[in-house]
């Protein structure tokens, strides 16, 4: 079973004391459909992991950054029973500029159901471990 390179864009917002992140819902017919995800998809050939995820944001969620705009956070690996990724996790810091957010929710970051994807779950734990340290040393991005 070959490895596909999957590009995830996670949007997060500072609500008051709190970080939000933008999640939606996964539609397909195999196993995870139904799951919480966060927007992504395969790279494209010639594509860079920047341009692969702003693109999946435009197309799911109709809002449209620059690959400038995207800070890599965690490339990982993930073997499910019928696939095997490479995930490379950017972060964007939204703001009111940012148009669009359809086909999902904003979600507490330290509150996100437990039907986020498996391999996304260990992410959001070192996301928040990171957006408390950097609240101490100063603003992120």
């Amino acid at each position: 079973m070959s490895v596909k390179l999957v590009s995830v864009i996670i949007p997060l917002r500072k609500q008051g004391l709190k970080w939000e992140a933008w999640v939606q819902s996964r539609q397909e017919s195999g196993i995870l459909d139904g799951m919480l995800e966060f927007p992504g998809g395969k790279i494209e050939q010639g594509e860079s992991s920047f341009q692969a995820a702003a693109r999946e944001l435009l197309e799911e969620v109709s809002v449209e950054v620059s690959p400038n705009d995207l800070t890599l956070f965690q490339v990982t690996k993930h073997d499910y029973a019928d696939r095997k990724v490479c995930l490379y996790f950017h972060l964007l810091k939204a703001d009111s500029e940012h148009n669009g957010w359809n086909r999902g929710q904003w979600c507490e970051l330290d509150a996100i159901p437990n039907k986020l994807l498996a391999a996304n779950q260990p992410i959001v734990e070192n996301l928040v471990k990171y957006l408390a340290e950097e609240a101490q040393l100063g603003e992120w991005k």
